[in-house]
């Protein structure tokens, strides 16, 4: 059995379409937990996902409001099934996606399974990651240095992982990665399931509404130090404070994190091109658009 855990907080009006994906899986055998993280409509989401009429569907409700990691942990420790699958409440699956996982979980004898994503944000719709995770490759040089993702309601894999590392509930933002990094350490074996089977809606995503703060990141990235691979480092550093600090018009702060925690040689030269179209127009443009 998988256990579909879903964070719930103020999602009233995504719960319908997160669980109809759910409940049309070809792979049947499964619970999910709904976790109400104490959002405050959650008397209107309980009677949207009460009319489903499903038995497979329990809700457990938090107190007082944590966060998504708090919910998705307290989902990991009520869960029943051999597998672990974690679903985002204004999100969604597409029909294939658990039994697509679990075959290749299976046939790999891997750890975890994770898959492409239909990214929909405001420019339209984008297919991400276009590539896999290879043997050889750590997932810090997937994440950063391959500039690749893994989204968290991809993820399918053992109940016995979730539950020794579980997420960090201390981390205002990062805590995929924190998941994934610590995950690693413990030596799994990762596969990657070429489909886009599920659809991620970034419509509204705002990342500086999470603490998504260079300062933070750059603090994220010192104590999770020992999970990055040198180069890693350099390019997390790069992207989440240096950028963010030239977007921000701070590029005193930026050179000084510039010439602190990040080796040059570590660098491609469309990280070069990405440091300067900030310093010239505050974001990336393509060379062909710099003379537009």
């Amino acid at each position: 059995m998988i256990s579909v855990i879903i964070p719930y907080f103020k999602n009233a009006n995504e719960i319908k379409r997160s669980l109809v994906g759910v409940l049309k899986q070809t792979y049947q055998n499964f619970e999910v937990l709904i976790i109400n993280d104490a959002s405050t409509d959650w008397e209107m989401g309980l009677q949207i996902i009460n009319s489903f009429s499903d038995n497979r569907i329990t809700t457990i409700s938090h107190t007082n409001n944590k966060n998504g990691a708090a919910a998705r942990n307290t989902g990991v420790k009520a869960a029943k099934g051999e597998y672990i699958a974690f679903l985002d409440a204004d999100d969604e699956w597409l029909p294939a996606h658990l039994e697509d996982s679990l075959t290749k979980i299976k046939n790999e004898n891997s750890d975890i399974s994770y898959c492409q994503a239909k990214v929909s944000n405001k420019s339209g719709i984008s297919v991400m990651p276009s590539k896999g995770i290879v043997k050889s490759q750590t997932i810090s040089d997937y994440l950063f240095v391959q500039g690749a993702v893994m989204f968290t309601p991809t993820l399918v894999f053992k109940s016995s992982l979730a539950e020794k590392v579980l997420f960090n509930e201390e981390l205002q933002r990062h805590q995929d990665y924190d998941f994934l990094l610590r995950c690693e350490a413990n030596q799994v074996k990762v596969t990657f399931v070429n489909k886009p089977n599920v659809i991620v809606h970034w419509e509204n995503n705002n990342p500086n509404t999470k603490g998504g703060t260079w300062d933070f990141s750059l603090q994220f990235a010192l104590d999770y130090n020992k999970y990055f691979t040198p180069k890693a480092y350099s390019r997390f550093i790069l992207k989440n404070c240096v950028l963010a600090l030239i977007e921000e018009k701070k590029r005193k702060t930026a050179v000084k994190i510039f010439s602190r925690h990040i080796n040059p040689t570590h660098l491609s030269k469309l990280n070069y091109y990405f440091i300067l179209s900030y310093f010239l127009f505050g974001e990336f443009k393509h060379p062909y658009k710099w003379k537009k």
